[in-house]
């Protein structure tokens, strides 16, 4: 009996890129995630420093400023963390599925 020989075609890999909108999200989700982070380590000692929370009017500055910044401190580091992962998701699914040239918008 013959070998028969097949041949076998080997596509070529896509290509990653982090250009455009998902270059965007990931630098937005860093700097996001890296200021949330650094509120949360550095304000309590910052607002230590200053010495609010002494008398009594300096307390309630002091409650209002806390509150407001552990809103922003809870809210940043999972945001920045999500916008990191679209990043790289949005990056990854436009290797995957390239635009055509004719749906392609002047966007910017």
């Amino acid at each position: 009996m013959g070998v028969i020989e097949t041949e076998l075609t080997v596509e070529k890999p896509k290509q990653f890129s982090m250009r455009g909108a998902p270059a965007r999200v990931l630098w937005w989700g860093i700097v996001l995630a890296v200021v949330g982070a650094a509120l949360v380590v550095l304000m309590p000692a910052f607002l230590d420093q200053l010495g609010l929370g002494s008398d009594e009017q300096g307390q309630t500055i002091r409650v209002a400023l806390e509150l407001a910044l552990r809103v922003v401190r809870e809210l940043l580091v999972p945001l920045g963390a999500a916008l990191i992962a679209a990043g790289i998701v949005m990056a990854f699914i436009q290797a995957q599925y390239p635009r055509r040239e004719s749906v392609r918008h002047n966007w910017k």
